[in-house]
């Protein structure tokens, strides 16, 4: 499925067949290049996994000839790689970027997936954010044409059973496509003017689903967040603010607002410390 422009809930593959996919001939890839994005979790035959993690592959159909061509950057007698159309059809994007696969130098190892508390972002080459080192990066390579995607992959959650990751870019869809037992939740906030106070989270009694902030100070921005969750999941959303003044109507107009499939289930922003409600099929 292809992920949302927004916050993306991705389960450990062993257990959930959870895969995105971006490209193909969308978002800046052409037919036949695309990205796939899966959770890999020390679970069954991966129980040996030294991180678990989000795995992110580079797939080319083009290079089925030539599967296991190896390139890397600084590859000697090959400068200007990926102009070299070195790669494999099938490259695991190391998120430490050593490349040390294509370097015949390990089987693999714990720098190889993101996550929060390692590399917890992906981005296109020309991203500012990178600075000198931009590999791996989410450019287009096929056939030794680089072309910037503008696709980035960031905020990944800490490595767990249940993910999150934040999708921007022409790649990504405009809302999630949830499956037909699932319901599309949408939180809205609009900052204040301390951005940096709000913070909130959707719980389903055991884990966190979702959850956003701090955001910048200054004028008021609209920030969206969506996910995918099942359909008889009751959840509770708490929304702090650090000062305890809400974030409306002492420092600007802000408010949340919370909607089920569309629909606004709860709403507000003139609050102290916290507020709460109830999100999903919940008890009446």
């Amino acid at each position: 499925k292809r992920p949302a422009n927004g916050v993306n809930q991705i389960a450990a593959v062993q257990t959930n067949k959870d895969v995105y996919k971006i490209g193909d001939g969308e978002g800046g890839y052409p037919v036949g290049e695309y990205l796939l994005i899966e959770n890999r979790q020390p679970l069954q035959s991966d129980q040996d996994m030294p991180q678990g993690g989000l795995c992110i592959w580079h797939i080319d159909t083009e290079k089925a000839t030539q599967r296991y061509d190896q390139g890397y950057p600084g590859q000697p007698g090959l400068p200007g790689w990926p102009k070299s159309n070195k790669h494999y059809q099938v490259a695991l994007l190391q998120a430490d970027g050593l490349y040390n696969l294509e370097r015949n130098a390990n089987w693999g190892d714990s720098g190889d997936v993101f996550h929060g508390n390692g590399v917890d972002r992906l981005l296109p080459s020309n991203d500012p954010a990178l600075g000198s080192s931009i590999y791996p990066n989410t450019d287009s390579y096929q056939h030794g044409t680089i072309q910037t995607t503008g696709l980035k992959i960031t905020d990944i959650s800490a490595s767990g059973h249940l993910m999150t990751f934040h999708c921007e870019g022409s790649g990504c869809s405009s809302a999630p496509q949830c499956a037909v037992d699932e319901t599309m939740v949408e939180v809205r906030i609009m900052t204040d003017d301390y951005g940096s106070e709000t913070t909130w989270s959707i719980t389903d009694g055991t884990s966190f689903v979702i959850q956003g902030g701090p955001y910048p100070d200054g004028a008021p921005q609209l920030f969206v967040s969506r996910i995918c969750v099942g359909s008889s999941v009751c959840m509770e959303f708490v929304i702090l603010d650090l000062f305890a003044d809400g974030i409306c109507c002492s420092y600007g107009e802000g408010s949340y607002t919370i909607l089920l499939d569309g629909v606004t289930v709860a709403s507000g922003g003139d609050f102290w410390f916290w507020d709460t409600a109830s999100v999903g099929s919940c008890p009446s």
